[in-house]
């Protein structure tokens, strides 16, 4: 059976209002890998990141997203 660690997921709020979606996995006692994308992008790109198991051994990751600049950029049909 294959261990696949679930994160945590909070949306947070900045001090200027914005949303921001935040997802955290591993052990908060090993130093913290903080995983960012790229402008057009979400989280979703870290999804196989986040089930390296091995990484975990040594590591917690974080990785965030606006909200703001996500809802903005999703194409309106």
């Amino acid at each position: 059976m294959t261990f696949e660690p679930l994160p945590v997921v909070k949306t947070l709020i900045s001090g200027d209002g914005t949303l921001i979606h935040a997802e955290f996995v591993g052990d908060n006692r090993k130093p913290c890998l903080v995983l960012i994308h790229g402008f057009t992008l979400s989280c979703l790109v870290w999804d196989d990141i986040f089930r390296e198991t091995v990484l975990l051994d040594e590591v917690c990751m974080v990785c965030t997203t606006c909200l703001r600049i996500s809802i903005a950029l999703m194409p309106q049909f």
